[in-house]
C-alpha cells in the first residue's frame, strides 16, 4: 500500500539537489595528482576537447552517412520513441494513492560501454573532471550509488561541459529515482524524477513526451501543484548553475543538445 510522505518527507526531494548537489560553486583550477596515469589531466583551457576526439567542445560532432536516420521514431505501446535512445523502453503499471493504476513507461540505460577513463584512480579524476565531461561522467557513474549528491554533482557537470552528455540525467534519475512500484515513498520517488525530466526537457527539446509522463506519475502520486512549482524552480536554478559552468570553462553558456 502506498503512503504518502509528509511535507518534511517531500522536502526531502531537494536534499541532493542542495545540500550536495551543486552547493551552487564552481570548482577551481585543479591541482596536480602525484601518480596518475601517463596521460596529463585535462587543464582549464578556453576550448577543451571532447574526450577521445579532436573536436572542440561546443562544435558539432560530424554527422556521417549511417547515421542520417539515426532519430528515426518507433512505438511501444501509445508512446513514440527516439531509436538513438540510449535505455531500454517497456511498460509498467504504477499504483495510485486512490488505488487505481497508471501505465507509465520505464526507460533503463543499457549496459555502459568500455569507458576510457575506467581504470583512473579516483583522486586523478577529480582533477580532469574540471573540464574534461568524459571524466567527469566516470567520476559520476562511480559515486553515484554510494554518494548521490557527488555522483550527480560530476554527471550534471559532464552535461553542463557538453550537452551531447544530456543522457546521463538519466541515470541520475534511474539510479536516485527509480520508479518502483509499491514503496512508502513513492511521492518522492516520483517528485525526484520529475524534477530531473524537467531539467533534461530545458536541454534537449526532443524531451518533451518523457517530461509529460514523468509529470503524469508525479500527479498520479500525490503530487501538488505547489510542490511542482518547488520542483520547476530548483530545476531551473540547476539549469543556470550549469550554464554558470559552462560559460566559465568553455567560454558560452549555451546549454542544448545540437539537433
Amino acid at each position: 500500500m502506498t503512503v504518502k510522505p509528509s511535507a518534511a518527507a517531500f522536502a526531502a526531494i531537494a536534499t541532493i539537489v542542495v545540500l550536495g548537489v551543486y552547493q551552487l560553486r564552481d570548482e577551481h583550477d585543479p591541482t596536480p595528482v602525484v601518480g596518475a596515469p601517463a596521460d596529463p589531466p585535462v587543464e582549464a583551457a578556453p576550448e577543451p576537447l571532447v574526450a577521445g576526439t579532436t573536436r572542440r567542445i561546443g562544435e558539432k560532432a560530424p554527422v556521417a552517412e549511417d547515421d542520417v536516420h539515426a532519430h528515426a521514431a518507433e512505438t511501444i505501446g501509445a508512446y513514440t520513441l527516439r531509436k538513438d535512445r540510449h535505455c531500454d523502453a517497456e511498460l509498467v503499471t504504477l499504483p495510485n494513492a486512490d488505488g487505481t493504476a497508471t501505465e507509465a513507461l520505464r526507460c533503463t540505460p543499457r549496459a555502459p560501454r568500455q569507458r576510457p577513463y575506467q581504470h583512473y584512480d579516483t583522486a586523478g579524476l577529480r582533477q580532469m573532471a574540471y573540464g574534461d565531461p568524459e571524466a567527469a561522467a566516470e567520476l559520476g557513474y562511480r559515486l553515484i550509488d554510494s554518494n548521490a549528491p557527488e555522483g550527480t554533482k560530476y554527471l550534471l557537470r559532464a552535461v553542463a561541459l557538453d550537452p551531447g552528455y544530456a543522457n546521463e540525467i538519466e541515470t541520475i534519475r534511474h539510479a536516485v529515482y527509480p520508479p518502483e512500484v509499491n514503496v512508502d515513498n513513492q511521492l518522492e520517488l516520483a517528485a525526484g524524477s520529475y524534477l530531473f525530466a524537467m531539467l533534461r526537457a530545458r536541454i534537449d527539446g526532443d524531451y518533451g513526451q518523457m517530461l509529460a509522463i514523468a509529470e503524469s506519475h508525479f500527479r498520479d502520486s500525490g503530487g501538488t501543484e505547489a510542490q511542482r512549482a518547488l520542483l520547476e524552480a530548483r530545476a531551473a536554478e540547476l539549469y543556470e548553475h550549469m550554464r554558470s559552468i559552462r560559460k566559465h570553462v568553455v567560454g558560452d553558456d549555451t546549454l542544448a543538445v545540437s539537433p
